[in-house]
């Protein structure tokens, strides 16, 4: 069974983090990247191993992280100790919602006082959202930015759009994934490389 809170590793089935911790370099601050578990059940992955190449390329060291939920104490929990851990310097989140709620906007939704990115992960496909005047739609909007901004989180832009993986003439059914946008996951590594700074300074 695959556990609520996992690290995740492309070549590794059951990842530790001394997996990743043997790649990265020391002189680089680490990135944790959270989502979903249910990415990871269907084997829809793709993206975040891009994500991690553009997160490398950009010098930070990355730490992949899937979980059920970021409201799930456990999870939240699991998370945080990795945080700790590995002295995290930003968190590149593409789960949507948000943590804290309007009635206690002041919670801090992690232990580390550290900028946390929102890495949307869209729901629309690619041709649809550049075709459209307003960008993103509006469960994304809610989604991925309205809600985020009440843990403050920092907005970034998509880093995937969803796209057809496959058709599956057996069930009758469209399998969807997620498509990396490389060109915008580099804007965002950029985004995580100058927040990280300017916390240093």
């Amino acid at each position: 069974t695959l556990a609520r809170t996992a690290i995740y590793h492309p070549h590794k089935a059951n990842a530790r983090l001394n997996d990743w911790q043997a790649d990265w370099n020391a002189e680089w601050p680490v990135a944790a990247v959270l989502f979903y578990r249910s990415h990871l059940q269907a084997a829809n992955t793709g993206f975040i191993d891009v994500f991690c190449q553009r997160l490398q390329a950009a010098g930070l060291n990355p730490l992949p992280i899937a979980l059920a939920s970021l409201k799930e104490p456990g999870c939240l929990t699991v998370v945080e100790d990795l945080l700790d851990e590995v002295q995290a310097a930003v968190i590149l989140n593409t789960t949507g919602f948000a943590q804290s709620s309007p009635e206690a906007p002041h919670l801090r939704p992690f232990r580390r006082n550290i900028p946390v990115i929102q890495a949307i992960c869209a729901q629309d496909n690619q041709p649809g959202w550049e075709a459209s005047e307003q960008g993103l739609g509006p469960r994304d909007l809610a989604m991925h930015i309205a809600l985020p901004e009440l843990d403050g989180r920092i907005i970034s832009r998509p880093i995937s759009f969803k796209d057809l993986a496959w058709r599956s003439e057996r069930s009758q059914s469209d399998v969807v994934c997620y498509r990396a946008a490389p060109e915008r996951m580099d804007f965002v590594a950029e985004l995580a490389r100058r927040w990280v700074e300017l916390a240093r300074v």
